[in-house]
């Protein structure tokens, strides 16, 4: 079964179900691989149309710890700039040693005058949290692009916005270094261009040394005919 295909049936049971189905759920989870747990956790997400916390509660009996908080259809009144729905989540598997911090999203249309690639970060408190490993979805869709200040709290990755259906995930994977709540957010920045079609190229930026998390950001520098807007979503880790 398909990480795509598990998430499915988790949100098409009800906790009753679940718990009936318990053993074969965690043994379903417990197989799956990084990039795949990843997946199952984005695809829950994004395919969640019921309570947030409905969805944690359902997770707990087959050991996966989740914290998420989805922003719909969040978009500005530019030119042509599609809605985005987006999302960043904290999520744990039994046994293991490490938390994911995960950013999701899902276009409801296409970009139709890209700019540059996208931007999305993942930001934590550097005090709070190590940096432990990355991965991110589909490389079509999105790759790493700067993950020299993950020791200070930042990880930056690419997003093909110009690709039709471009929605993917980003995940960090951290370990605990104080039992202080561990704040962390995500920051998705959108690019379009005001004159014509020009994607596929890099979009240049500035480190910022103090974010909302406590630990290094970002800031996008937009060429002459780009414009650009950006969404934020945050949560705290009680690890």
């Amino acid at each position: 079964m398909s990480s795509k295909d598990l998430a499915n049936k988790v949100l098409s049971l009800s906790s009753k179900q679940v718990k009936s189905e318990q053993k074969s759920l965690e043994s379903a989870i417990a197989k799956l691989s990084d990039k795949e747990f990843d997946s199952f956790i984005h695809n829950l997400v994004m395919a969640n149309k019921g309570d947030d916390k409905e969805l944690k509660d359902k997770l707990k009996p087959i050991g996966v710890e989740l914290e998420t908080k989805k922003n719909d259809r969040i978009g500005p009144t530019a030119i042509e700039a599609g809605d985005l729905n987006f999302s960043v989540s904290s999520a744990k598997r039994t046994g293991e040693s490490f938390y994911r911090l995960i950013a999701s999203w899902d276009p409801d249309i296409s970009e139709v005058y890209p700019a540059t690639y996208d931007l999305v970060s993942i930001e934590w408190d550097p005090k709070v949290g190590q940096y432990y490993s990355s991965n991110v979805g589909s490389t079509s869709y999105t790759t790493a692009r700067d993950g020299s200040k993950r020791l200070e709290g930042v990880y930056l990755f690419n997003v093909h916005d110009y690709k039709l259906g471009f929605g993917s995930y980003a995940a960090v994977y951290v370990t605990k270094k104080t039992n202080s709540t561990l704040e962390y957010g995500s920051k998705y920045v959108h690019t379009y261009d005001t004159v014509s079609w020009s994607g596929n190229f890099q979009a240049n930026f500035t480190w910022e040394k103090l974010g909302p998390t406590g630990g290094a950001s970002f800031s996008l520098s937009p060429s002459m005919t780009e414009k650009s807007w950006q969404v934020w979503d945050d949560g705290a880790l009680e690890w």
